[in-house]
């Protein structure tokens, strides 16, 4: 009697269950795939069996002798080639995931992997014999010339994922933007402490006096030419008042405490000297060693 036993798909020939344990689903693993981005190519994984047979010896003495199997889903429809790709000993299938194991060849080494445009998650479905020649009894069931017969269930997980390099660069991102947010609202502050809400006015003997607020500013700077602060550094370091005023000889540059309360006066000391520094509430006298005359800030 020419039969054969159909044991299971194995992983590195390591048998997973007998032919009576055939019905049940054998959870062959899962399937990776990632898309290209950028420079980074897609990424494809197969699940790499064997499927082990194992046919009589009246069977294997006869080179006519095979068995044919197809992939079919769980309501008994083939799973098309533009859905499960099936390699079956180096050879990519075409038509049909369907495939001859002759009894007088080896056992056949499969390749599967799942396309992108299946979905990803759960597969399941049968491995059915479809059609054979000269063989009997099938796992010690007896065949007829045309019955088709489920070989036992399988179950493949499809992992569809992002592709690494797009995860990195958008954690890399999100690290920057985590960044930015902690620098706009905490650190600047702490190494570019602002003033708080502070008006005082520079009154210079002969000439218009300068009004200044300070609430917000990291400095104000006043001088005989005319300055302007870019935005990106506005961004960054914060707010710089200017104020030009033609009897400055020399930049004055008023910067906040710690606290913002009051303000930190320096100058080049050989033009401008500054009698009480910090200048708090009170009036401060800002004695110009060029022009000879004092300007307060009160």
């Amino acid at each position: 009697m020419k039969r054969f036993s159909f044991i299971t798909i194995t992983l590195l020939l390591l048998t997973l269950s007998s032919c009576q344990e055939a019905q049940h689903a054998q959870n062959l693993g899962i399937v990776d795939y990632y898309p290209s981005f950028l420079w980074s190519k897609e990424g494809v994984s197969y699940l790499e069996k064997t499927l082990v047979m194992n046919f009589s010896e009246d069977a294997k003495a006869d080179p006519n002798c095979y068995v044919e199997y197809e992939f079919v889903d769980n309501d008994d429809n083939p799973i098309p080639t533009t859905e499960m790709e099936l390699i079956v000993n180096g050879d990519t299938l075409k038509e049909a995931n369907r495939f001859r194991v002759y009894a007088a060849d080896s056992d056949p080494q499969l390749k599967i992997r799942f396309l992108p445009n299946s979905k990803k998650g759960k597969h399941q479905g049968f491995l059915r014999l479809v059609s054979h020649n000269n063989l009997d009894e099938q796992c010690s069931q007896p065949i007829t010339n045309g019955q088709q017969a489920n070989a036992f269930q399988w179950t493949i997980y499809f992992n569809k994922r992002m592709n690494p390099l797009k995860v990195f660069l958008l954690i890399l991102l999100g690290c920057i933007l985590i960044a930015i947010l902690l620098w706009l609202l905490v650190f600047r502050r702490l190494v570019y402490p602002t003033f708080r809400a502070i008006n005082k006015m520079v009154v210079i003997p002969n000439q218009a006096p300068i009004s200044i607020r300070f609430k917000g500013a990291r400095m104000v700077v006043i001088d005989k030419v005319k300055h302007k602060q870019n935005w990106w550094n506005k961004l960054w370091t914060g707010r710089v008042i200017y104020k030009v005023h033609p009897a400055i000889t020399s930049a004055i540059i008023l910067k906040p405490t710690a606290k913002g309360e009051k303000i930190l006066f320096s100058s080049n000391a050989a033009n401008y000297v500054c009698t009480q520094n910090p200048i708090g509430i009170q009036p401060a006298i800002v004695i110009d060693n060029i022009n000879h005359q004092n300007i307060i800030i009160q």
